[in-house]
């Protein structure tokens, strides 16, 4: 018997450290402190930590809105 494996049809809406990190072209350790200072919400997930895309398109509108201000 073979297994199909399926691809996911939409888009990941949760992606790791190394992942967040280069989504804003930054360090792994700059996504740890942002959520050490309580500035970027995780999730953990067994052992790993996920990022919500959504939180960091939400922290860049943040920053931008704070330089224009």
């Amino acid at each position: 018997m073979k297994f199909k494996i399926l691809e996911p049809t939409c888009e990941r809406r949760l992606v790791t450290l190394p992942e967040a990190a280069a989504y804003l072209g930054t360090t792994v350790w700059a996504i740890r402190c942002l959520i050490w200072d309580g500035r970027l919400a995780r999730i953990r997930l067994g052992r790993r930590y996920l990022i919500d895309v959504d939180d960091l398109d939400g922290l860049v509108e943040a920053l931008k809105r704070r330089e224009t201000a």
